[in-house]
């Protein structure tokens, strides 16, 4: 059995954490854990990632720690969000068409939705196509852990240690005390460059690494269009796979900026996950709300893609 295993974050809160983003914190020499901050503040997300021709049926966390200089953060069920998406036309590399589905959620040790059990989709596709597990667990960090991470990295004392330990449900079998292990630095600057250039982690880039200024609401009729996918996306296109996507045809262009790139676009595709429970009628009027990005692989079609966040039609 094939098995890829990653971390990157973590989050959780119940209030709205003081103004720290003057410390512009991250982790350095890791892709095991990421220290990030929205609107509600710093936060750690542990990604766990895996990728096989098997399913995962069950999921469950024990106990962890996040160790910054001599500040010691305990992970608790009670105190951490856990989400899993699945995705089931992944390779080898973990380049994936189609879209991530939410199968379970987890928020401070109650269970909000659990679909992992069910059955998988009957495959028609190569057979190459495996399934890739994202599995995100979340801290979100109180002021006193702020204060005292603060106080660590002004003493210079930054080297780190994340662990995670877990027990897994993969094709029936039950893999008791799974776990991870990896060592980072606490760092002023931005996030691991090398994420950008790793297809596995598309998702977690498009579900995490947008800021605020990157939500949108943009309104138009939705269209349904098809487009060459894999192997060779329209190279080859008597072997290549053909995928539908949702456009959202705008009803006037808009502007998008991210850093020195400027695009002016008419039409934009949707990625809508399953937790987006809505029936969409083509050519129908829709406003949307969602995470907008520059296109970065071959399943983008558009320049600019919207992670829909609401999507409501305008019609009555």
């Amino acid at each position: 059995m094939g098995l890829f295993a990653a971390a990157v974050f973590s989050n959780c809160a119940t209030a709205r954490q003081k103004d720290f983003s003057q410390y512009s914190f991250s982790a350095k020499n890791t892709l095991s854990i990421f220290l990030l901050n929205n609107d509600k503040g710093y936060y750690f997300v542990i990604p766990v990632q895996y990728i096989g021709d098997y399913q995962i049926a069950g999921f469950e966390f024990d106990n962890g720690n996040i160790l910054i200089g001599d500040y010691d953060i305990l992970l608790k069920r009670d105190e951490i969000n856990i989400s899993v998406y699945l995705n089931e036309t992944a390779d080898e590399n973990g380049n994936t068409s189609g879209e991530f589905n939410l199968i379970y959620l987890e928020e401070n040790g109650k269970v909000l939705a659990s679909k992992m059990a069910e059955p998988l989709a009957i495959k028609k596709t190569p057979d190459y196509m495996m399934n890739q597990y994202d599995i995100y667990i979340e801290k979100y960090l109180t002021d006193d852990d702020m204060k005292n991470i603060i106080k660590e990295y002004e003493k210079r004392n930054v080297y780190s240690k994340l662990s995670i330990w877990y027990d897994i449900t993969i094709d029936n079998e039950e893999q008791n005390g799974s776990g991870m292990l990896d060592d980072f630095e606490l760092h002023s600057g931005p996030v691991n460059e090398y994420l950008w250039l790793l297809p596995h982690f598309e998702f977690f880039r498009a579900k995490y690494l947008q800021s605020s200024q990157d939500y949108i609401n943009v309104s138009g009729n939705i269209l349904t269009k098809q487009f060459y996918g894999p192997p060779n996306y329209g190279e080859t296109p008597e072997i290549d796979k053909i995928e539908s996507y949702y456009i959202l045809q705008l009803n006037e262009p808009i502007t998008f900026t991210r850093g020195y790139i400027t695009e002016t676009v008419e039409e934009i595709q949707l990625i809508i996950t399953d937790d987006i429970n809505i029936d969409l009628i083509t050519n129908w009027s829709y406003t949307v709300n969602g995470n907008a990005f520059f296109a970065e692989t071959g399943h983008h079609h558009t320049p600019v893609i919207i992670i829909v966040n609401t999507i409501i039609t305008d019609k009555i």
